[in-house]
């Protein structure tokens, strides 16, 4: 074998030995999990809905909401309401901390109402889990 063919094998042979050895070697890549609480409110109710069954034109009638704050920091309702005629609501005026319950009662007076109805209620909060709607229907025979 002639000289030059030694000499380009050798160089061959270090080149593709030192690719490889530069060449990193293949680590799993792992996903991290948090495992820490979020700080943020989340807001998370009992029972979104409510029937009140039948009624007559002229009773009243109330009803508690309970939720739960399922968060990591305060929460706060700023906000509660019905579009409805003869619906009134109130809610906790406190912050509600993480862990802790809170409560929107409603009063309907039917007088005004007949028939199936059908009552949203809207909050709006601080959670993070967006504003939350809560329901109550029956009928109300005048």
């Amino acid at each position: 074998m002639k000289a030059s063919n030694v000499i380009s094998i050798i160089a061959m042979t270090l080149f593709a030995s030192a690719a490889i050895a530069e060449e990193p070697t293949a680590q799993p890549q792992l996903l991290s999990v948090q495992t820490e609480p979020l700080f943020v409110p989340i807001i998370g109710f009992m029972e979104p809905r409510f029937d009140f069954g039948a009624l007559t034109a002229g009773d009243e009638i109330q009803h508690e909401f309970q939720f739960l704050n399922n968060g990591g920091d305060a929460l706060i309702i700023e906000n509660a309401m019905s579009g409805v005629s003869g619906v009134a609501v109130g809610v906790s005026s406190a912050p509600v901390l993480p862990g802790e319950f809170g409560k929107v009662w409603v009063r309907v007076n039917t007088a005004d109402m007949s028939g199936e109805q059908f009552i949203r209620i809207k909050l709006k909060s601080n959670a993070s889990n967006g504003s939350s709607v809560l329901y109550m229907s029956g009928t109300v025979d005048g």
